[in-house]
């Protein structure tokens, strides 16, 4: 499914009512939910509106698509980032599991992340976002690690990148983990994406990661695009 909107605000309200709904549904069914989010810039709008929406925060945790492997107070940080514009007012009571850990090498930390994170539950709502080089979460172009990223049949949850031309090493959730959602959203904005998400959806997954999760079938895609 994709739904085109006028702007920015328009996307923000609708994908944070989607979400706070997928919430509510897993909180109703199971006794609490489980959220992945994306960083960058572009999710900022929909997390400070996500907080505001009708959800039992209290019974949420949320996890990073993934993480820089920097200090958490950097400002590339992604927990840094969800906590100042997700993790306010309403929304502070949520759990998030921050990914770095400053005591223990990446390795390390990914060693510990799997066990962990492979045994939470199927997620509620994934939020996926997307570079103009079609990357999402950190499974990059031409990166050691990609084809197991993009696995379906892998049993890892998290796996240790280098991107090749993006700052820092990276933890990223693998394809195969964050297909385990009842939800699973694209947030994209701006016509260069919407040009470089149609060429994806249509190329090898190799070339443009992100086509990978437009063309399989396990969980439907909900594209949320505004110019």
């Amino acid at each position: 499914m994709s739904v085109s909107f006028p702007d920015s605000g328009a996307l923000t309200d609708a994908l944070s009512q989607a979400i706070a709904q997928a919430l509510n549904h897993g909180i109703a069914d199971r006794g609490e939910a489980w959220l992945v989010v994306s960083g960058g810039r572009t999710p900022v709008p929909m997390l400070e509106s996500l907080r505001d929406e009708a959800v039992d925060f209290s019974k949420v945790t949320v996890l990073l698509a993934d993480e820089r492997w920097v200090p958490l107070e950097h400002t590339d940080n992604n927990a840094r980032l969800v906590r100042s514009h997700l993790l306010q007012g309403l929304a502070e009571s949520a759990k998030l599991i921050s990914y770095v850990d400053s005591h223990k090498s990446i390795d390390a930390q990914a060693r510990r992340l799997e066990l962990q994170l492979g045994a939470l539950p199927e997620f509620d709502a994934v939020v996926l976002g997307m570079g103009l080089d079609g990357h999402t979460a950190s499974l990059f172009p031409e990166t050691e690690v990609l084809e197991e990223g993009l696995d379906p049949d892998s049993d890892r949850s998290i796996l240790v990148v280098q991107p090749i031309d993006a700052p820092h090493t990276r933890l990223t959730l693998t394809a195969a983990r964050l297909l385990k959602t009842r939800n699973l959203f694209l947030h994209i904005e701006g016509q260069a994406k919407r040009e470089v998400f149609k060429v994806a959806a249509q190329q090898t997954v190799v070339g443009m990661p992100i086509g990978f999760f437009a063309q399989q079938t396990q969980i439907p895609m909900q594209v949320y695009w505004s110019p």
